[in-house]
């Protein structure tokens, strides 16, 4: 996957190839993976260089890449853009590097990143002042698949359901038991009542 990631060529093609829209979501989801692998950044990098440490010597030896080493250019780049159009993807995909080689590939995608067509710096610093975010205009935020989509649906429903948990369901119907008992015994003992007093009247009319 490094191999494939680090393929300057084919990300100049694939790069170059996104719409203005795609571009901002390309970029967005860039940002978002690094930011969740918590990669270091270039001054922490830099000072620990300076004391004579190296992100490589804690990693241990890993395989060869091997991944799509056989195919065609059109392949990768078919790859690529589905893979950076999907923010799990591109995820997935930068969890498999060490984090040394994370770090590298962060730095040339920061340096291809000027064959994304995207906006200026200037509009999309005022599109940000005046909350024209991505997420406002349904370029990034969307649910990426159909599971994320319930769970955001059955989450909904348990903030407006007061049963919040299988304890509160066993409980209320437990709740429910004892009342539909209670009812019975009441409408039991009403019974009896009725029985009881009829029984009075009719020792009271012999008696007469």
């Amino acid at each position: 996957m490094y191999r494939i990631l680090s393929d300057t060529d084919n990300l100049k093609q694939v790069f170059s190839a996104f719409s203005t829209t795609e571009a901002l979501l390309v970029k967005h989801n860039i940002q978002w993976v690094f930011q969740q692998l918590n990669v270091p950044s270039p001054a922490l990098l830099a000072q620990m260089r300076a004391e004579g440490l190296s992100l490589s010597a804690f990693e241990p030896a890993h395989n060869s890449d091997t991944e799509l080493q056989y195919s065609s250019d059109t392949v990768l780049r078919a790859h690529l853009t589905t893979m950076f159009l999907a923010e799990k993807q591109l995820h997935a995909a930068m969890s498999m590097l060490t984090l040394s080689q994370q770090v590298e590939v962060r730095d040339l995608l920061n340096l291809l990143s000027e064959h994304l067509r995207l906006p200026s710096d200037t509009l999309l610093q005022r599109m940000a002042d005046e909350g024209l975010t991505l997420e406002k205009l349904g370029v990034a935020g969307k649910p990426l698949d159909k599971l994320a989509q319930i769970r955001e649906k059955l989450k909904a429903a348990g903030d407006n359901n007061p049963a919040k948990s299988v304890e509160d369901v066993k409980r209320r119907l437990a709740i429910l038991h004892g009342d539909v008992a209670k009812a019975e015994q009441n409408e039991t003992s009403a019974a009896g009542n009725i029985i009881h007093l009829t029984a009075k009247q009719e020792r009271l009319s012999g008696s007469r």
